[in-house]
């Protein structure tokens, strides 16, 4: 009996993906056509609009990608890997509270929150500006603002810790 080849993942971001792949080619289909335009620059055309993105870090399974000005952070997980998460995923204390890290070096433009403001997931946080790029940082879930690290026009570091938020339901 031939072993099943097939690798099932999950996206995590904003919100949660599934999907199944033998192979990590992308292929083309008759709605969306991909085409490499740079070194880790992408045009997608999918249903009839044109999307430009870049892939601006990967670092093992976790992923950030500009695409039309807006940032994107993901992180990709064997559906295995995913479940066990989950299932060790109890509240704790310790991770009531998560951070927000600068995804590249930048400059902060604009921040939108204030200490003790709650943010519902997918609102924009903050604007880092980038190699002339203007990215919008967005809530990743419902939380409230605990510590802002940063103020506007400072300049960051990759992964440095800009805002300490608290989950809430």
């Amino acid at each position: 009996m031939a072993k099943d080849k097939r690798q099932k993942y999950r996206v995590s971001g904003i919100r949660e993906f599934a999907f199944v792949t033998q192979t990590f080619s992308v292929r083309q289909t008759q709605r969306q056509q991909i085409e490499k335009t740079g070194q880790n620059v992408y045009r997608v055309e999918l249903n009839n609009e044109s999307f430009t993105g870049e892939i601006i870090q990967k670092k093992q399974n976790r992923c950030s990608v500009l695409i039309n000005g807006n940032t994107y952070h993901f992180q990709i997980d064997r559906e295995e890997s995913a479940r066990r998460k989950k299932a060790g995923g109890r509240k704790t204390e310790e991770n009531k509270t998560y951070t927000l890290k600068a995804p590249m070096p930048g400059k902060i433009c604009e921040i939108f929150v204030s200490k003790g403001l709650e943010v519902k997931e997918g609102e924009p946080i903050l604007i880092l500006e980038a190699m002339k790029m203007h990215n919008q940082i967005l809530a990743s879930e419902n939380a409230r603002v605990v510590t802002i690290h940063v103020k506007k026009n400072d300049n960051v570091l990759g992964d440095q810790l800009l805002i300490e938020l608290e989950r809430i339901k």
